[in-house]
């Protein structure tokens, strides 16, 4: 893909977090952002100040995306669009031993961070394949590779995606589409800075996976990084 420019990247979960630190890195090198959330305060929030920081063309999509109306709605974009680089990067999480687990936590965790990417990878790679560019980024956990207790709905969202992402890359390569699952550890985000026995001091920052990310699609054309997986440096539970 070359760092030097990227015509259009959309981001779901581009409204806080990890997004929208992959939002703010990948707006220095971009025609136009598309954040896509829920929440439509944040959403135009974080808007807000992206084109306080940067010239970038920011537009906005209020999205469910444990609705599957609403991820059509986003898929719809994408296919009429010229998306070159696709980040999903939207993702929810609920602990609980699994047999005790509520089962509708289960469904969120994998409508939203599994069935989600899916239907908006399918969209992207079939507009990008006629194109014969882009990058699909897929924001994974290191709970895709490594079971942990409690994590049962969430491992089983990650695990999964995953897999799709490696599948995925098999199927579009030859289309000049690269494929790329980021995988980070506990990083300090709404979702887990209140982790019991966690320390958000040992945590990694959004603005690392950012980087990641934007190294991921900046590699030659002739490379992808397919997986890799991003840990704090220092153990966050043994503080």
């Amino acid at each position: 893909m070359g760092e030097q420019h990227w015509n259009h990247c959309l981001i779901t979960g581009g409204s806080r977090g990890i997004g929208f630190a992959i939002a703010r890195r990948v707006a220095r090198r971009a025609d136009k952002v598309t954040l896509v959330a829920r929440d439509r305060e944040r959403l135009q929030q974080a808007a807000a100040r992206l084109r306080d920081e940067t010239d970038t063309e920011i537009a906005t999509v209020v999205a469910d995306l444990s609705e599957f109306e609403d991820v059509r709605t986003v898929a719809a974009l994408l296919d009429r669009e010229a998306v070159d680089v696709l980040v999903c990067a939207a993702g929810v999480y609920t602990t609980a031993p699994a047999d005790e687990a509520n089962v509708a936590d289960w469904d969120r965790m994998l409508e939203i961070n599994l069935r989600a990417p899916m239907h908006l990878a399918r969209a992207a790679a079939a507009s990008m394949s006629q194109r014969g560019t882009g990058a699909i980024v897929l924001l994974g956990s290191v709970a895709g590779r490594n079971a942990f207790p409690g994590n049962s709905g969430y491992c089983a969202s990650k695990f999964g995606l995953r897999g799709f992402a490696e599948s995925l890359f098999y199927d579009v390569r030859d289309a000049g589409i690269h494929v790329c699952h980021i995988a980070p550890g506990m990083t300090a985000t709404d979702m887990t800075r209140d982790t019991p026995g966690a320390d958000p001091g040992r945590m990694m920052s959004p603005e690392t996976v950012a980087e990641a990310v934007r190294f991921a699609i900046s590699l030659p054309d002739n490379a992808n990084l397919m997986n890799l997986d991003l840990w704090p440096q220092r153990d966050v539970f043994s503080g």
